[in-house]
């Protein structure tokens, strides 16, 4: 059965069209009209639908750039499109997937195919909203096991999220790479607990230092089954690859350069800068002070760790600093305060908080 409260946006400049749509579809979602692509770019942002069905034959505005405005803000990006047009040869189609959409049904209309076609498209955006949850749910386990404290996760996920904006990332993406960086240690729900609360040096004990290694597999493993999109992927390649190293000493795949996703990199920076920073360790009873922290990223520069990510660090120093006052060990906040924000609605959130404790703080 469709996704219950599910909301529509129907857009065609022929009333007859509409009129047709909302027979199918009004017995079992919530929809919103617009006639031409001016009113579809305003109700889109106005409305925020689960799903748009988008006519590409219309007068001023036709669908492919109403599609193409709609991927290009980061209000309305999220949203799957379907277009709904006579164009139903194979260039139209492709055509139609390059802008950015989901499916494509032609008209004329067969109510079952549509119906079908909505109902498939809206479990997609159920399941991986659920595969999120569901990999966030276990993040709060491991972190259970691992005894780090409850807003660590939190702030390697902001402190990605600055270094993933300050490289120009968009909105879109940043906001994903929020999302998964706290996924990063994910596998270490399958590491016994004495590894993970082992006191010393682990690198000084191969045997479970090896194991500890493994997190990593683990972690993919964790995450491979629920691969189904670009933020799904990224996920696995966090949680795989953030203990690569530029020059092929990291692991567990000793992947060199250009081989090591990006997205991997800036969160293995995000969470060597918290850890360092970070008193409540198991292998260590103070933080380690902020100069030598920058010593050891400097010695990375260019040799582990891309200039780039490094300099990005440094270039937003004094905010990833204000981040640890913003989100104190001794007051956890909730990861879910966040994750449910539009990306646009989410960099506001966070420079909105660093501003207010930068303005406290001189107060």
């Amino acid at each position: 059965m469709p996704k219950e409260h599910a909301t529509i946006l129907v857009v065609d400049d022929m009333p007859t069209n509409l009129k047709l749509m909302q027979q199918i579809l009004e017995n079992y979602y919530s929809l919103k009209f617009a006639n031409n692509g001016k009113s579809a770019l305003a109700g889109a942002a106005k409305h925020k639908p689960d799903l748009i069905l988008l006519d590409i034959m219309m007068p001023e505005m036709d669908g492919y750039e109403v599609c193409r405005q709609l991927k290009t803000n980061p209000v309305t990006a999220n949203i799957p499109i379907i277009f709904v047009s006579t164009k139903g040869d194979i260039a139209d189609r492709e055509k139609g997937f390059e802008f950015g959409a989901v499916d494509y049904v032609t008209k004329p209309i067969e109510p079952s195919i549509l119906l079908a076609r909505v109902s498939t498209h809206l479990k997609l955006v159920d399941r991986d909203t659920t595969v999120i949850e569901g990999l966030l749910s276990l993040m709060r386990a491991a972190k259970l096991k691992d005894n780090e404290t409850a807003n660590h996760t939190l702030r390697v996920a902001v402190i990605a999220y600055l270094i993933a904006r300050y490289l120009e990332y968009d909105l879109i993406t940043a906001h994903h790479l929020f999302l998964v960086a706290p996924l990063h240690d994910i596998g270490k729900i399958g590491v016994r607990d004495e590894i993970l609360l082992f006191p010393g040096n682990l690198r000084e004990h191969p045997e479970m230092w090896q194991k500890m290694e493994a997190h990593t597999l683990h972690g993919a493993n964790i995450i491979s089954a629920g691969i189904r999109s670009d933020i799904m992927r990224m996920a696995y390649n966090v949680a795989r690859f953030h203990h690569e190293k530029l020059d092929g000493s990291g692991y567990p795949d000793k992947l060199k350069g250009e081989a090591i996703p990006n997205e991997a990199l800036i969160t293995s920076v995000a969470d060597m800068i918290d850890a360092m920073l970070d008193p409540t360790r198991p292998y260590r009873d103070t933080p380690i002070p902020e100069n030598k922290v920058k010593e050891f990223l400097s010695e990375d520069r260019g040799v582990k760790i891309p200039e780039k990510i490094i300099d990005a660090a440094f270039t937003l120093w004094d905010k990833i600093m204000m981040i640890q006052s913003v989100f104190p060990n001794d007051n956890p906040v909730p990861f879910d305060k966040f994750s449910y924000l539009s990306p646009e609605e989410l960099g506001k959130q966070i420079f909105s908080m660093i501003n207010a404790n930068d303005k406290k703080q001189n107060s």
